[in-house]
């Protein structure tokens, strides 16, 4: 009966070691990737986002040295979305540009292209296809 408690007793032990394991591994994952709302990640290097619009940068049709893009958030963490880079680096997709140039802060879009993370930040760039697009939404 003893040597049956000991058994039972380092089964649970075993259980919870591996439990908190995962509890902790699943944790850091989320806590070093966790993607922002409204962001997927694709295959290809591509991703989509749905979200509102916070602010427009439209710098590049007066400023060479610069890209024009938005920022929009679906609740937690923004996507930068570059719609258009600038006149030394044509746009492939001047759809995808002019309809990025019409935002306007509080502008609920859908956006498909190029995605890339860099640190903590992610964004989506809509010039590399004319296949990509931001559509605005009601």
């Amino acid at each position: 009966m003893a040597n049956a408690l000991k058994q039972i007793f380092s089964l649970f032990i075993l259980i919870a070691v591996i439990a908190g394991g995962f509890w902790i591994f699943d944790s850091y994952r989320n806590s070093q990737g966790k993607l922002p709302a409204g962001l997927t990640i694709l295959s290809g290097g591509t991703a989509t986002f749905v979200g509102t619009v916070s602010q427009n940068v439209t710098g590049c049709r007066n400023d060479t040295s610069t890209t024009c893009f938005f920022t929009a958030s679906a609740g937690q963490g923004n996507v930068k979305i570059q719609y258009d880079n600038n006149e030394d680096y044509v746009c492939a997709n001047e759809k995808a540009a002019a309809s990025g140039l019409a935002v306007t802060p509080g502008t609920h879009v859908r956006v498909s292209g190029a995605y890339r993370k860099t640190g903590d930040s992610y964004s989506i760039n809509t010039c590399g296809s004319p296949d990509y697009f931001i559509t605005v939404s009601p």
